[in-house]
């Protein structure tokens, strides 16, 4: 026997459909979803309509989606607008955030992406991203497994460097 599933909707806060998706826990879906996502952040509002069954609601999908033309939905190839996010200002922001703590931590000292996502107000995929260029050729941070950054080093001058 099928069990019910979600269809949901993901829009901004000027009512602009984001994503259109099913699932059969759709807060998990969204978990997923945050971690994932560049453009998650910009999600203000969902909505949640249950079908039967994944079958039903999958078709309901298909439907729906050619129909309503998500903007992030890259199933719906006729969607003229169905675009990546650029999230290279988000991107930026992480960097700053991160120099400045860094300035102020001490060596060995975590700092988490879930943190810097939150501080900086962009999704933890955004945050991740940024953060993993701060590894690289020298950069103040080490690490980066299960979302956690380690000060590597506060060697004057490295701020201005990166």
């Amino acid at each position: 026997m099928s069990k019910q599933t979600a269809l949901y909707r993901l829009f901004d806060e000027n009512d602009r459909l984001l994503y259109l998706g099913i699932a059969r826990d759709p807060e998990s879906r969204w978990k997923l979803h945050s971690d994932r996502q560049t453009w998650w952040h910009l999600v203000a509002r969902k909505t949640v309509e249950w079908y039967a069954d994944r079958d039903a609601a999958k078709a309901a999908e298909k439907q729906l989606t050619a129909r309503e033309m998500p903007l992030f939905d890259k199933a719906n190839k006729k969607a003229a607008e169905a675009v990546e996010y650029d999230d290279s200002k988000e991107r930026a922001r992480v960097v700053a955030w991160v120099l400045d703590q860094v300035s102020v931590s001490q060596p060995n000292w975590e700092i988490g992406v879930g943190s810097a996502a939150r501080a900086c107000g962009t999704s933890r995929t955004s945050a991740r991203h940024a953060m993993y260029t701060l590894t690289r050729e020298g950069g103040p941070l080490r690490g980066g497994t299960q979302g956690r950054f380690i000060v590597a080093d506060k060697t004057p001058g490295r701020r201005s460097a990166a």
